[in-house]
C-alpha cells in the first residue's frame, strides 16, 4: 500500500471514526448501555467472577441475570455501573439479561470456557486469510467453540473508561475465520482440540506499534526515557477530566478541519492579489521543518516570474516537484492541475496562450490530511520551461499564507505526536477499557518497532507484563514469541540491534 493511499485511507477511517465514536460516547438521560465485550456468542472466563459493566442514568437501578442468579446494582452519578456475576463452569450455552426499569438487553448463546488476550503489533494482528494456506485452513475453520472478538484501533491521551469500539463475539466457521488473528487462532485450535473446551480470544493489536504504547501511563513514568512524553501527553487533554470530554473536543475539531479542508473561499489565485505581506517559505521543504510542526489544512503559495517578449506565446511546463498531500495549481489565475498523490512529481503542461509577457504569476493551494506538509522532493525538479529549453529555476522562497479557514482553526486538541506510537496511547484506548473482563491469560506477538532500542527492551517489555498484571488485579499467565532469526547471516560476529531483542526476550 503506498502512503499516500494510507493517509487518504486514515482521513475517510478518521472522519468515519469520529461519526461512530460520537454515537459511542453521547449518552441520554434514558439510554441503557452495556459495555461491548458484553454481546451475543461471548465466551465467558470459567471458574472466575464474571463483570458485567455498563452505563445509564445516574440513580437507576439495573439488573443482570444470568443462568440461576440475579443481581442489581444502582448507576452512580458518571453514569457507571458494574455487576461481579458469581464463577461458572463448563455446560451448556444461557443467556445474559440486563434490565432497567425502562428497557432491557439479552445477550444470547454465552458460553464458559478459556479466554485469552491476544495482543502486540502485525505479527498478532495478521490474519488468517494472510496466513500459509489459507484456503484450505479457512474452509477447514468450522469450530463452533473458538470465537473471536477484535477491539478496533484508537489512540486516547487518557485512560477510557467508557465505552469502547470492538466487534461482536464470532463463532469461527468458514465464513468468519478469515479475519481471525492467525496466531490466535492457530492457539485456540490447539487448546481446544487439547482440552475439550470451548476458547475465546480478545484481539487487541496494532501493526507497527511499541511496547510503551502498550504500557500504562503510570508505569511509564518510572522509565525516563518516557516521563517528559507521558507529560505531554497528558498536557495534550487539557483541561478535560475524563476520556469523554476529552473526546468531545476532538469531535468538534475535526468537524472544524474537514470544513476548513472543504472550505474554497478563498481565492487567492488571480494576478491582483495583494501579497505584499505573505510570509516566505523555501521549496523543496515541508512546512513542518519551517515552523509548522503541527499544522495540517490549507495553505496557498505563490511566485511571480518575467517572462521576456521573446518567449511569450510559447508552451511550456510547470514543474513541481512533490506536493504533501494534494493540489490545486493555478498560472494567470487559471487552473492548470489538480495531483492528489503525495509522491508524485507535479508537471503540468502550460499552453502557449498562458504565457504571455511580463508578470507571470504561478498559485499553489494545498492541502494537507496529516503528516508532512508542502513541497518536498529534489530542487531540480522545481522549473518553469518554456519551449522546451528556456528554463527558470523556482526552488527557492515562494510566498505562503494559511487559508482563512485554517488559520481560524488553529492547532488540534490532541497528542501533539500523531500516531499510536507514543507511550501509553494504546494502553488508554485498547486496554484500559477491557479491564472489567475475565480471561485465563495472554499471549503476546511484538518487537520489530522496539529493535531500534534493543537493550531498553529488557527493561520496559517486563515492565508491560507486570504493568498489566497489577492493572488487571491478578497475576494470569503471559506467553510471548521470541522474533524471527531472518536477518541476513554474517561471516563474523558483529553488533545486532535484532538479535540483542530477541535474546532479550528469551531472558
Amino acid at each position: 500500500m503506498t502512503r499516500n493511499l494510507f493517509k487518504r485511507l486514515c482521513a475517510i477511517a478518521f472522519a468515519l471514526l469520529l461519526l461512530v465514536e460520537n454515537q459511542a460516547f453521547c449518552q441520554t438521560e434514558s439510554s441503557l448501555q452495556v459495555a461491548g465485550l458484553i454481546s451475543d456468542n461471548m465466551v465467558v472466563q470459567r471458574d472466575q467472577p464474571l463483570v458485567v459493566w455498563g452505563w445509564a442514568a445516574a440513580g437507576t437501578n439495573v439488573t443482570v441475570r444470568m443462568q440461576q442468579q440475579q443481581k442489581t446494582v444502582t448507576a452512580g452519578d458518571d453514569s457507571a455501573w458494574k455487576v461481579s456475576m458469581d464463577p461458572i463452569g463448563l455446560g451448556p450455552a444461557f443467556e445474559i439479561e440486563v434490565i432497567t426499569a425502562a428497557e432491557s438487553k439479552t445477550f444470547s448463546n454465552c458460553i464458559a470456557g478459556e479466554v485469552w488476550v491476544c495482543s502486540g503489533q502485525s505479527n498478532m494482528e495478521w490474519t488468517v486469510r494472510a496466513s500459509g494456506n489459507p484456503d484450505e485452513e479457512i474452509a477447514a475453520a468450522d469450530y463452533p467453540m473458538i470465537r473471536h472478538i477484535n477491539i478496533e484501533n484508537r489512540t486516547s491521551p487518557l485512560p477510557n473508561t467508557g465505552n469502547f469500539e470492538c466487534s461482536a463475539w464470532e463463532i469461527c466457521s468458514p465464513e468468519t475465520a478469515a479475519n481471525f488473528t492467525a496466531v490466535g487462532y492457530y492457539f485456540a485450535r490447539e487448546l481446544h482440540q487439547e482440552l475439550d473446551v470451548p476458547i475465546g480470544l480478545i484481539n487487541t493489536t496494532w501493526g507497527g506499534t511499541i511496547v510503551e504504547a502498550w504500557t500504562s501511563g503510570e508505569s511509564c513514568m518510572t522509565v525516563d526515557a518516557f516521563r517528559d512524553r507521558v507529560e505531554e501527553i497528558k498536557a495534550s487533554a487539557g483541561d478535560g477530566t475524563s476520556a469523554r470530554e476529552y473526546q468531545q473536543r476532538v469531535e468538534q475539531w475535526s468537524r472544524d478541519f474537514q470544513a476548513a479542508l472543504a472550505d474554497e473561499s478563498d481565492q487567492w489565485q488571480g494576478t491582483d492579489i495583494d501579497d505584499s505581506d505573505w510570509k516566505a517559505m523555501d521549496a523543496p521543504g515541508n512546512w513542518e521543518g519551517q515552523g509548522y510542526r503541527q499544522l495540517d489544512g490549507v495553505v496557498w503559495f505563490r511566485r511571480t516570474l518575467r517572462i521576456p517578449d521573446a518567449l511569450a506565446g510559447r508552451e511550456a511546463v510547470l514543474s513541481l516537484g512533490k506536493i504533501d498531500d494534494f493540489d490545486k495549481t493555478y498560472v494567470n489565475g487559471q487552473l492548470v492541475g489538480s495531483t492528489n498523490a503525495w509522491m508524485e512529481d507535479r508537471r503540468y503542461e502550460i499552453p502557449a496562450d498562458l504565457v504571455t509577457a511580463g508578470e507571470m504569476t504561478i498559485a499553489v493551494r494545498v492541502v494537507d490530511t496529516s503528516g508532512g506538509g508542502g513541497f518536498h522532493g529534489e530542487a531540480a525538479n522545481y522549473f518553469f520551461e518554456i519551449g522546451g529549453q528556456d528554463r527558470v529555476n523556482l526552488a527557492g522562497p515562494w510566498k505562503y499564507k494559511l487559508s482563512t479557514s485554517t488559520e481560524a482553526l488553529g492547532t488540534p486538541p490532541v497528542n501533539p505526536m500523531r500516531g499510536p506510537n507514543h507511550p501509553t496511547l494504546l494502553y488508554n484506548a485498547m486496554v484500559s477499557p477491557i479491564l472489567n473482563a475475565s480471561f485465563r491469560g495472554a499471549i503476546w506477538y511484538q518487537g520489530e518497532s522496539n529493535a531500534g532500542r534493543a537493550h531498553q527492551y529488557r527493561t520496559i517489555f517486563p515492565l508491560l507484563v507486570t504493568d498489566w498484571r497489577d492493572k488487571f488485579g491478578r497475576d494470569f499467565p503471559f506467553y510471548w514469541v521470541q522474533l524471527a532469526n531472518f536477518r541476513p547471516a554474517n561471516d563474523q560476529p558483529v553488533d545486532s540491534d535484532w538479535a540483542e531483542l530477541r535474546r532479550n526476550l528469551c531472558s
